[in-house]
This record gives C-alpha cells, structure tokens and sequence, in this order.
C-alpha cells in the first residue's frame, strides 16, 4: 500500500515540477508515506526497495515506517511540496491565485447541468464560468455527452485551439457506474487533446444512491484511471474534487448536485485548474512551439543546399617573387636575399657602311 502511495506521489513529482528535485521528491514520497503509515503492517519492508531514489532520501523514508501515526498537522505542509497533491479540504488556496491557461473549454457530461446556469446555483458568482474568470480564464462551456466516446469527439473538434486553452474533462461518471474498465476510452480522450494541457477531476457519489452501479467503490475504480494515465501523458493533471466531495451536495438520488453541491463544486474546480496550471508557469506544448523558428528552419535549408552543392576546388596561380635591390631585401626578416633575374641582352644588327664617293 505504501509502495503504491509513495510511486503515484513520486510520478506526479517527476511530472509536474521537474525542475523543483530531490527536496519536492522527498515531501512527496514523505507526504505518501505518512497517509499510508496507519495501514502498513508491522514488518513492511522498506518502502523505497523499488524506487530510484537518492540513498540519503530513501534512509529518511525508510525510517518513517517506524513511527506511530498521530494526526500531525505537518502533513498538510508536506503535502503542500507538491503541486497538485495539496488540494484537499485543509489546503485552500490564496484568494487571487491565477491559472496560466488563457481561457478553458469544459468538457461536461450529465451531471455538470446546471453548473452554469444562475438559476441552480446558490448565487450568480457560484456559476462555472464566473469562477473559471476568478482564476483567470475565459470559459466555453460544453456538455458533450456521458460516454468517453462522445467527450473523445467534441475534444478532437477543439484541438486547433491556442495552445494557452486547457481541456477540462469533467466526465467519467456514467462509465463508472458501468464498472468498465476506463483506460481505452480515456487514452482516446487524451489522443484527441493533442499537447493541451488536460485537467481531469476525479468523480463521486454520495455514500447512498438509488441509481444501479453508481457505487464510491466503482467511482474510485474510475479514478485510478486517469490517475494512472498521467503518469504517460505529462500534459495531464488530476483535480481531486472526489476528496472534497460532501453528501451534503447532493440531491436525493445521491448521484446529481443540488444548488449548494454545484457552486461548492465549482469553486473546487476553478481553483484546481489554478493549482495544476499556475500563472507565471509553462503549459504542457508551450516550449515545443517556440523551439523552432522560421529563421531556425531557413538556416537549415541552406545548410542542406551547402551540402548538397558540389564544390569546384580553387586553383591559385604562384606569386610572381619580387625582385627587390639587394640593399632593400636585407631589411626584410632574415635578411633574405632574392636572386637578380638576368636581364636577356638585346641582339644588335651591325650597321651597314655608306658606299664611299671614290668607289663610284
């Protein structure tokens, strides 16, 4: 259980801050550790046997199995190392916390009716789009079916959008209740996202309902799938809304919201989206269209034309030596003398003599 908790941890510290290290490794793995230390058996063996971690890291984690756990409140600060992981009921974020996504097309299946709707919300504030522009983002709202088919279809149509639009994929809970196995149709999903960044809620139900196969064990079944493909696709982000879920939202069928479970709900996944996608960070994707310019491909145009051209080797015709006074040549380095060429004498045609008057 522990080895499970601390390898999701780890996966989703290596995805979403790379670049934090060994400190956010270790708060994540710690965090993991110290949620499943209740249930761990006395002879657990060392839970980081099959994680690549620095010795130094796994010795501190190791040693964690040996503590009794008692509630402390340093969890919630651990958790709170890693992005993503802290968005529990004890971990709100501040009230001008932004997203980096420009603007968000929400991807809704049947029980999100009435998320944007004034009316089914406690207030006008409450309603989706209003707390997505909360957190910074402008929203399309889209209820696009309760098969991961139909949400598969309505994403593949918004893949030309901008990179800074992020996909919210608030569905998956009429396929729960199915109790299918979810991975292919949430593959699909992610296939036809393209590089934007995905965040995924995870899904829930109230403890009772009257609806068959809407059950918390089917639900988290559900959940494990999404969880489990964001350790492939790096632009996917799970918001835990399940973990915030109160049967207090729901109405009397356990499985649609009421007024008070909408906006609750709402609000839960606006600030999700500003915690997997904060401002002043890289979306998924962004990097990769800036790594290549027009002037980068021209250069390599031209570099392909160089070599593709055949090249006539220059010939260069010997210098003709100067012929320089020996009085000059011996100021030049080394005193080197250069040889006279001999001037070629000129023939000479003897001149013919005047015929004399007496031999007339």
């Amino acid at each position: 259980m522990i080895t499970k908790k601390l390898t999701h941890a780890l996966n989703a510290a290596r995805r979403i801050t790379p670049r934090r290290g060994a400190a956010v490794l270790a708060g994540a793995a710690i965090a993991a550790g110290l949620t499943g230390l209740a249930a761990a058996p006395a002879h657990a063996s060392p839970v980081t046997d099959s994680l690549n971690l620095p010795p130094e890291i796994s010795e501190q984690i190791d040693k964690l199995q040996d503590l009794p756990t008692n509630g402390s409140s340093d969890l919630s600060s651990l958790l709170d190392l890693v992005p993503g992981l802290g968005q529990g009921k004890d971990s709100p974020l501040p009230a001008n916390a932004k997203t980096q996504c420009a603007s968000v097309v929400h991807f809704g299946d049947s029980t999100w009716t009435g998320a944007d709707d004034v009316a089914k919300v406690t207030a006008a504030d409450d309603t989706l789009t209003t707390q997505y522009k909360r957190v910074g983002a402008t929203a399309e709202i889209k209820h696009a079916g309760n098969t991961l088919s139909d949400i598969a279809t309505a994403v593949k149509q918004e893949q030309s959008n901008a990179k800074d639009t992020c996909f919210v994929i608030a569905a998956g809970t009429k396929t729960a209740s199915t109790g299918a196995n979810a991975a292919s149709g949430i593959e699909s999903v992610l296939t036809a996202a393209g590089d934007h960044a995905v965040l995924w809620p995870t899904v829930a139900v109230a403890d009772k309902t009257t609806l068959t196969g809407y059950t918390d064990s089917n639900m988290r079944s559900f959940n494990d799938a999404p969880k489990a493909a964001a350790v492939k696709h790096s632009n996917l982000r799970i918001a835990d809304l399940a973990a915030k879920t109160d049967d207090t939202w729901f109405s009397a069928d356990g499985v649609d919201l009421n007024a008070t479970g909408l906006a609750d709900r709402n609000r839960s996944l606006a600030d999700g989206l500003a915690t997997a996608f904060p401002k002043g960070t890289s979306l998924p994707g962004e990097d990769d269209t800036t790594a290549t310019t027009p002037d980068t491909d021209k250069s390599k145009q031209d570099e392909k034309k160089t070599e593709t051209k055949p090249t006539t080797p220059k010939t260069t015709t010997p210098a003709t030596p100067n012929i320089l006074p020996p009085e000059v040549q011996k100021l030049l380095p080394g005193g080197q003398t250069t040889p006279k060429t001999p001037a070629t004498p000129t023939p000479t045609t003897p001149a013919t003599p005047a015929p004399s008057a007496t031999q007339e």
